[in-house]
């Protein structure tokens, strides 16, 4: 994807991040965009640009006489090209109604404004306090927020935190522990075009509200080296809720799902 990204250290404390990119690298087209471009050498330089920026702000706060770090991030990007309605067609008729012809309306451009925030919450006693690193020893927390205009987005509002522990098992001073919670909102405009689709077709089907996931993982460090990560995810309406495929009458939602896994990451 052609672009350029710029960095600009402001003070010690404050550091400006902006980019401008492609808005549409594998071009126009109805295919998935992983086939479109399958090779990812398209270099397309004459589509709407995506133009994202953010600042970071780097600071301290004094617990008991000793300093923790932490930083604060909000930004916002811009798209100028063009994104379909979730719920409209150009003639103002819902998408879901087959008098209409089902086509949703092109919207110009797009944005979406969020915010980032990262604590040390501890650090044991003799470990230096430089940043909020997450291979440090002690606890480190997160939190992330974004919003975009839902007439246009299928997910309006996204909201995700955490917290992380690190040489916290005996005997073993880099593994680490952590626990983390993502919420996606759909969009009123889309959860309307459900409701619309019930209406059109009689059909009560489940209207779209949220996915909410909840995850914990343990990195076990085996040598330097290398790391095993087993992670446990439950995932709570997956895509907002969405009909289930295998019920005929369209009726109820997708149910919710438990994901078990591992990883494995060698460096060398």
């Amino acid at each position: 994807m052609p672009g350029i990204r710029i960095k600009a250290a402001l003070s010690d404390q404050i550091t400006a991040y902006g980019a401008v990119f492609n808005g549409d690298p594998s071009g126009p087209g109805d295919q998935d965009p992983q086939i479109r471009d399958h090779h990812g050498l398209a270099f397309r330089v004459n589509d709407p640009p995506w133009v994202i920026g953010q600042v970071r702000f780097n600071y301290d706060i004094d617990v008991g006489g000793r300093p923790l770090a932490g930083n604060f991030t909000p930004g916002a990007w811009k798209h100028y090209g063009s994104f379909d309605s979730q719920r409209f067609t150009a003639e103002g008729q819902s998408i879901a109604d087959s008098s209409g012809s089902g086509i949703p309306a092109r919207l110009r451009g797009n944005y979406g404004i969020f915010a980032v925030i990262e604590q040390v919450l501890y650090r044991p006693p003799g470990v230096k306090e430089n940043s909020t690193s997450a291979s440090l020893p002690g606890i480190t927390a997160f939190g992330r927020i974004a919003y975009s205009p839902p007439d246009r987005n299928l997910i309006d509002l996204y909201l995700d935190g955490g917290i992380g522990f690190v040489g916290f098992t005996p005997g073993r001073p880099l593994d680490r522990f952590g626990v983390a919670m993502a919420y996606m909102r759909i969009s009123n405009t889309a959860r309307h075009l459900d409701v619309d689709a019930n209406v059109y077709t009689g059909v009560q089907g489940p209207v779209r509200s949220n996915e909410t996931l909840l995850e914990m993982i343990y990195e076990a460090h085996i040598k330097p080296g290398w790391l095993i990560a087993p992670y446990f995810q439950y995932v709570f309406r997956p895509s907002g809720g969405v009909p289930n495929p295998n019920d005929p009458t369209g009726v109820s939602r997708i149910g919710d799902a438990a994901v078990f896994g591992v990883t494995t990451t060698i460096r060398y």
